[in-house]
């Protein structure tokens, strides 16, 4: 799923009104998985690569996945939440629990590009018949779902929060799940 849809959902599940700290450790867990992506995106982007280049070979090559496991691996994110709950700290439990929802999330999604969700225990990968973006995996259905999750977090959100900052940040993670999608759509075909 897309990174914003992570954000928004963990928010409307965890973020609370008046815990500015709380709230911004649930952003920064929520994209912690994503992170991965947009760092090993950045440097062959700079260095001239295509989209086409970067998604459809460097995507699938090392560092990539050894990153993208470790960063999405359930087992490591459960030993954070379990170090938190033992340390009593609140930080590391939000963060932890951002980024489990967000691996909640994407493990049903991910159908040939899957993650290897429990790494280190294995390297096994759940390749779903769904994906979020692969139109031979029921992409337009699961996009339709997608938009649905976050038109709800929106609402719990704004219903939840009424600053301007929140509120400008709800209405750009909206506009990007209509940019992602028609980026992907421009560069990749």
């Amino acid at each position: 799923m897309n990174t914003a849809t992570h954000i928004l959902t963990a928010s409307a599940v965890l973020a609370r009104r008046n815990q500015p700290y709380r709230n911004t450790a649930i952003l920064i867990g929520a994209f912690l998985p994503d992170l991965s992506i947009f760092a090993l995106f950045a440097w062959p982007k700079m260095n001239g690569f295509s989209q086409s280049t970067i998604w459809r070979e460097l995507y699938w090559q090392e560092p990539w996945q050894t990153f993208g496991a470790i960063s999405n691996s359930f087992p490591i994110w459960l030993l954070v939440l379990s170090v938190g709950l033992m340390s009593r700290s609140k930080v590391m439990i939000v963060v932890a629990a951002a980024a489990i929802i967000h691996l909640a999330l994407d493990f049903p999604v991910h159908a040939d590009d899957a993650h290897k969700h429990f790494w280190p225990l294995t390297d096994w990968r759940f390749h779903s018949p769904l994906s979020y973006w692969d139109t031979n995996h029921h992409s337009p259905y699961v996009m339709a779902g997608e938009f649905v999750l976050c038109l709800a977090a929106l609402v719990a959100l704004w219903l939840r929060f009424s600053g301007w900052l929140v509120r400008s940040g709800l209405v750009a993670a909206m506009l990007s799940l209509i940019a992602v999608p028609v980026f992907f759509w421009a560069t990749l075909g």
